[in-house]
């Protein structure tokens, strides 16, 4: 008797995009965890939300100091590009599929911030008086470096996985916006 597989001909890329809707929460929530971080080791107070981390309110000049804000603000998308980094390294290593689809989603947090209004990215512009968008264009040229160093690390079915890797991505990004995150960490 034949065995039943549910499209066996999709196998790899279901498993892909499920893998996605696990992961985009975990690595915003990493993200998250630079600011916890840097505000913990900085003695602010912090509360932890679906899409950022509060607690530091008032002024930056005034209250807090531009240099704990910038820090407090540069913890995000350092850890972005610090898990991004370790993600690529792995991946080179053990071409486990879990760590390109995991890098890829840290490595595409460049490529779909503009569209969620560049956060931390252009708080830290702003405070250091730099050229709109020079923070951003730093975290996107690092984050095309882990993307052509992933996809040319990627031996096979390459259209297939980074499709996959991207439409589950995006759907992990709505489901945690507007669906999961919000009901979980208002």
């Amino acid at each position: 008797m034949k065995k039943f597989q549910f499209y066996p001909k999709y196998k790899e890329e279901i498993k892909i995009f499920l893998l996605c809707l696990i992961l985009v929460p975990s690595a915003i929530l990493i993200h998250e965890l630079g600011h916890i971080i840097a505000s913990v080791l900085l003695g602010f107070p912090f509360v932890l939300h679906y899409n950022r981390v509060s607690g530091l309110e008032g002024s930056c000049e005034k209250d807090i100091g531009v240099l704990n804000c910038i820090i407090n603000s540069a913890a995000g998308p350092l850890m972005t590009l610090l898990m991004g980094g370790i993600m690529v390294y792995l991946f080179k290593k053990r071409k486990n599929i879990f760590f390109f689809v995991f890098g890829s989603i840290f490595a595409g947090r460049a490529f779909v911030n503009p569209l969620l209004g560049m956060g931390d990215e252009n708080l830290i512009n702003i405070l250091l008086k730099l050229p709109p968008y020079t923070i951003y264009l730093i975290t996107l040229v690092i984050s095309l470096l882990y993307a052509f160093i992933l996809v040319k690390n990627l031996e096979e079915n390459r259209v297939k996985v980074i499709c996959a890797t991207i439409i589950g991505s995006l759907v992990g990004l709505f489901l945690w916006f507007n669906l999961i995150g919000p009901l979980i960490l208002p």
